[in-house]
Protein backbone atom coordinates (compact mmCIF):
# COMPACT_ATOMS: atom_id res chain seq x y z
CA UNK A 1 0.00 0.00 0.00
CA UNK A 2 2.96 2.36 1.07
CA UNK A 3 4.52 1.49 -2.27
CA UNK A 4 1.64 2.01 -3.93
CA UNK A 5 1.31 5.94 -2.26
CA UNK A 6 4.65 6.49 -3.44
CA UNK A 7 4.01 5.65 -7.01
CA UNK A 8 1.11 8.17 -7.19
CA UNK A 9 2.88 11.31 -5.68
CA UNK A 10 5.80 10.38 -8.12
CA UNK A 11 3.21 10.78 -11.10
CA UNK A 12 1.30 13.41 -9.34
CA UNK A 13 4.44 14.96 -9.55
CA UNK A 14 5.23 14.29 -12.82
CA UNK A 15 2.55 15.46 -14.94
CA UNK A 16 2.74 19.06 -12.73
CA UNK A 17 6.34 19.31 -13.88
CA UNK A 18 4.93 18.45 -16.88
CA UNK A 19 2.10 21.52 -16.63
CA UNK A 20 4.39 24.30 -15.77
CA UNK A 21 7.18 23.55 -18.06
CA UNK A 22 4.48 23.47 -21.51
CA UNK A 23 5.38 26.26 -23.09
CA UNK A 24 1.80 26.98 -25.54
CA UNK A 25 2.48 28.48 -29.01
CA UNK A 26 -0.57 31.03 -29.51
CA UNK A 27 -2.50 30.83 -32.42
CA UNK A 28 -4.28 33.55 -33.83
CA UNK A 29 -7.04 33.47 -31.73
CA UNK A 30 -4.99 33.87 -28.42
CA UNK A 31 -5.05 37.43 -26.82
CA UNK A 32 -2.17 39.04 -26.25
CA UNK A 33 -1.25 42.46 -24.14
CA UNK A 34 -0.12 45.27 -26.59
CA UNK A 35 1.70 48.46 -24.48
CA UNK A 36 0.02 51.33 -24.84
CA UNK A 37 3.37 53.53 -24.33
CA UNK A 38 4.99 51.34 -27.22
CA UNK A 39 2.21 51.70 -29.24
CA UNK A 40 0.84 53.64 -31.88
CA UNK A 41 -3.33 54.29 -32.59
CA UNK A 42 -4.94 53.18 -35.72
CA UNK A 43 -8.86 54.05 -37.29
CA UNK A 44 -9.73 51.14 -38.77
CA UNK A 45 -12.82 51.42 -42.01
CA UNK A 46 -13.46 48.93 -44.38
CA UNK A 47 -14.11 50.38 -47.92
CA UNK A 48 -13.84 47.04 -49.62
CA UNK A 49 -16.63 46.07 -51.88
CA UNK A 50 -16.94 41.98 -51.93
CA UNK A 51 -15.85 41.75 -48.06
CA UNK A 52 -18.14 43.67 -45.65
CA UNK A 53 -17.16 42.26 -42.72
CA UNK A 54 -13.91 41.69 -41.44
CA UNK A 55 -11.87 40.80 -38.77
CA UNK A 56 -8.65 42.75 -37.74
CA UNK A 57 -5.26 41.60 -36.16
CA UNK A 58 -1.94 42.82 -35.73
CA UNK A 59 0.14 39.44 -36.03
CA UNK A 60 -1.28 37.06 -33.86
CA UNK A 61 -3.37 39.71 -31.70
CA UNK A 62 -6.51 40.13 -32.59
CA UNK A 63 -7.76 44.23 -32.68
CA UNK A 64 -11.16 44.06 -34.07
CA UNK A 65 -13.82 42.15 -35.09
CA UNK A 66 -16.36 42.19 -37.72
CA UNK A 67 -15.67 45.36 -39.51
CA UNK A 68 -18.47 46.45 -41.42
CA UNK A 69 -18.33 48.27 -44.81
CA UNK A 70 -21.82 49.72 -43.99
CA UNK A 71 -21.01 51.54 -40.94
CA UNK A 72 -17.83 53.13 -39.07
CA UNK A 73 -15.78 52.43 -36.30
CA UNK A 74 -14.74 55.48 -35.09
CA UNK A 75 -12.10 54.49 -32.50
CA UNK A 76 -8.63 53.90 -32.27
CA UNK A 77 -7.11 50.69 -31.75
CA UNK A 78 -3.47 50.28 -30.13
CA UNK A 79 -0.78 48.46 -31.83
CA UNK A 80 2.35 47.97 -31.71
CA UNK A 81 5.32 50.53 -33.80
CA UNK A 82 7.69 47.40 -34.38
CA UNK A 83 7.84 45.73 -37.38
CA UNK A 84 4.25 44.15 -37.42
CA UNK A 85 2.09 42.34 -40.12
CA UNK A 86 -1.98 44.00 -40.53
CA UNK A 87 -3.97 40.56 -41.25
CA UNK A 88 -7.52 40.33 -42.16
CA UNK A 89 -9.48 37.81 -42.17
CA UNK A 90 -13.24 37.52 -43.59
CA UNK A 91 -15.87 36.57 -40.54
CA UNK A 92 -17.34 33.74 -42.49
CA UNK A 93 -15.56 32.07 -43.03
CA UNK A 94 -12.88 32.78 -41.68
CA UNK A 95 -10.20 32.96 -44.47
CA UNK A 96 -6.86 35.19 -44.55
CA UNK A 97 -7.72 37.77 -46.96
CA UNK A 98 -5.35 40.53 -46.98
CA UNK A 99 -1.97 40.87 -45.21
CA UNK A 100 0.50 44.04 -44.85
CA UNK A 101 3.51 44.34 -43.30
CA UNK A 102 4.43 47.73 -40.89
CA UNK A 103 7.48 48.94 -39.62
CA UNK A 104 7.22 52.64 -40.26
CA UNK A 105 4.92 53.58 -37.43
CA UNK A 106 5.42 56.30 -34.57
CA UNK A 107 4.87 55.34 -30.75
CA UNK A 108 1.61 57.79 -29.89
CA UNK A 109 0.61 59.11 -33.37
CA UNK A 110 -2.32 58.47 -34.85
CA UNK A 111 -3.31 56.67 -37.87
CA UNK A 112 -5.94 55.55 -40.36
CA UNK A 113 -5.71 52.71 -42.19
CA UNK A 114 -8.27 52.40 -45.11
CA UNK A 115 -8.91 48.33 -46.68
CA UNK A 116 -10.01 48.54 -49.81
CA UNK A 117 -10.33 46.85 -53.11
CA UNK A 118 -12.36 43.81 -54.26
CA UNK A 119 -11.99 39.97 -53.78
CA UNK A 120 -9.52 39.56 -56.90
CA UNK A 121 -7.45 42.63 -55.75
CA UNK A 122 -7.30 44.27 -52.29
CA UNK A 123 -5.24 47.18 -51.07
CA UNK A 124 -5.05 49.82 -48.06
CA UNK A 125 -4.11 53.01 -47.63
CA UNK A 126 -2.24 53.89 -44.15
CA UNK A 127 -2.42 57.64 -43.35
CA UNK A 128 -0.90 60.31 -40.54
CA UNK A 129 -3.75 61.69 -38.43
CA UNK A 130 -1.51 64.24 -36.76
CA UNK A 131 -1.71 67.77 -37.40
CA UNK A 132 0.96 69.86 -37.47
CA UNK A 133 0.39 73.17 -35.84
CA UNK A 134 -3.48 72.20 -35.15
CA UNK A 135 -5.78 75.30 -35.04
CA UNK A 136 -9.17 75.17 -33.44
CA UNK A 137 -10.22 78.15 -35.20
CA UNK A 138 -10.85 75.89 -38.30
CA UNK A 139 -11.42 73.01 -39.81
CA UNK A 140 -9.25 70.04 -41.17
CA UNK A 141 -10.27 68.46 -44.57
CA UNK A 142 -8.72 65.38 -46.58
CA UNK A 143 -9.69 63.53 -48.81
CA UNK A 144 -9.31 59.89 -50.18
CA UNK A 145 -10.03 57.89 -53.38
CA UNK A 146 -10.75 54.40 -52.81
CA UNK A 147 -13.45 53.18 -55.11
CA UNK A 148 -12.34 50.32 -56.75
CA UNK A 149 -13.14 51.34 -60.22
CA UNK A 150 -13.01 54.75 -60.40
CA UNK A 151 -11.52 56.90 -62.86
CA UNK A 152 -8.99 59.63 -61.25
CA UNK A 153 -11.23 62.03 -60.06
CA UNK A 154 -11.24 65.94 -59.12
CA UNK A 155 -13.04 66.47 -55.89
CA UNK A 156 -14.57 69.71 -54.96
CA UNK A 157 -15.67 71.45 -51.55
CA UNK A 158 -17.67 74.29 -52.47
CA UNK A 159 -18.56 76.48 -50.01
CA UNK A 160 -18.48 81.06 -51.00
CA UNK A 161 -15.38 79.80 -52.52
CA UNK A 162 -13.83 76.13 -54.26
CA UNK A 163 -11.41 73.98 -53.49
CA UNK A 164 -10.13 71.67 -56.15
CA UNK A 165 -8.31 68.21 -54.94
CA UNK A 166 -7.00 66.08 -58.04
CA UNK A 167 -6.35 62.05 -56.60
CA UNK A 168 -5.37 59.43 -58.32
CA UNK A 169 -6.98 55.93 -57.07
CA UNK A 170 -5.50 54.66 -53.99
CA UNK A 171 -4.48 58.23 -52.97
CA UNK A 172 -5.56 61.03 -50.56
CA UNK A 173 -4.76 64.17 -49.87
CA UNK A 174 -3.27 65.97 -46.73
CA UNK A 175 -5.55 68.07 -44.62
CA UNK A 176 -6.16 70.98 -45.55
CA UNK A 177 -7.08 74.04 -43.17
CA UNK A 178 -10.40 75.20 -43.95
CA UNK A 179 -13.24 77.35 -42.58
CA UNK A 180 -16.05 75.94 -40.20
CA UNK A 181 -19.69 75.62 -42.26
CA UNK A 182 -21.70 73.62 -44.55
CA UNK A 183 -20.19 72.52 -47.63
CA UNK A 184 -21.74 71.01 -50.94
CA UNK A 185 -19.11 68.55 -52.42
CA UNK A 186 -18.77 67.12 -55.91
CA UNK A 187 -16.51 63.72 -57.70
CA UNK A 188 -15.66 64.69 -61.37
CA UNK A 189 -14.49 61.81 -63.00
CA UNK A 190 -11.07 63.70 -64.75
CA UNK A 191 -12.24 65.58 -67.58
CA UNK A 192 -15.91 65.50 -67.15
CA UNK A 193 -18.07 68.09 -66.78
CA UNK A 194 -21.22 66.01 -65.10
CA UNK A 195 -20.15 65.11 -61.04
CA UNK A 196 -20.33 61.58 -60.51
CA UNK A 197 -21.42 62.44 -56.91
CA UNK A 198 -23.09 65.09 -55.46
CA UNK A 199 -23.48 65.52 -51.37
CA UNK A 200 -24.58 68.51 -49.95
CA UNK A 201 -25.00 70.58 -46.99
CA UNK A 202 -22.04 68.61 -45.42
CA UNK A 203 -21.18 70.33 -41.82
CA UNK A 204 -17.32 70.98 -40.94
CA UNK A 205 -16.64 72.31 -37.65
CA UNK A 206 -13.75 73.89 -36.22
CA UNK A 207 -11.86 72.35 -34.02
CA UNK A 208 -12.20 69.06 -35.65
CA UNK A 209 -10.83 66.67 -38.58
CA UNK A 210 -12.29 64.95 -40.92
CA UNK A 211 -11.72 62.19 -44.22
CA UNK A 212 -14.29 62.92 -46.85
CA UNK A 213 -13.94 59.52 -48.55
CA UNK A 214 -15.06 57.94 -52.06
CA UNK A 215 -15.63 54.41 -52.11
CA UNK A 216 -17.90 51.51 -53.95
CA UNK A 217 -18.19 50.83 -57.56
CA UNK A 218 -19.17 52.52 -60.53
CA UNK A 219 -21.09 49.78 -61.52
CA UNK A 220 -24.70 50.77 -60.75
CA UNK A 221 -25.95 47.28 -60.66
CA UNK A 222 -23.68 46.60 -57.84
CA UNK A 223 -25.10 46.19 -54.22
CA UNK A 224 -22.11 48.87 -52.84
CA UNK A 225 -22.20 51.29 -55.64
CA UNK A 226 -20.32 54.87 -55.33
CA UNK A 227 -21.29 56.83 -52.17
CA UNK A 228 -19.00 59.73 -50.55
CA UNK A 229 -19.04 59.08 -46.73
CA UNK A 230 -17.41 61.71 -43.98
CA UNK A 231 -15.74 60.28 -41.26
CA UNK A 232 -14.67 62.64 -38.83
CA UNK A 233 -11.79 61.70 -36.61
CA UNK A 234 -11.84 60.89 -32.98
CA UNK A 235 -10.45 62.91 -30.31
Amino acid sequence: MKMQNNIKKLIGTLFFLILVSCTCVPDIDTPKEIKPSESAKIQFINANTDFTETDIYSSEIAILKKLSYFWFNTNYYFIGVESTHIRLYSSTPKELIYSRAISDLKKQNKYTFIFFGNSEKSSSIIMNDSIENFNSDFAYIRCVHSSIDCKPVTIRLIKDFTTSIDLEQGTASNFSESFAGNYNIEFYEQGATKPIIRVTDVEFKNGAAYTVILKGSTNTSSENRLVCEIVELPK
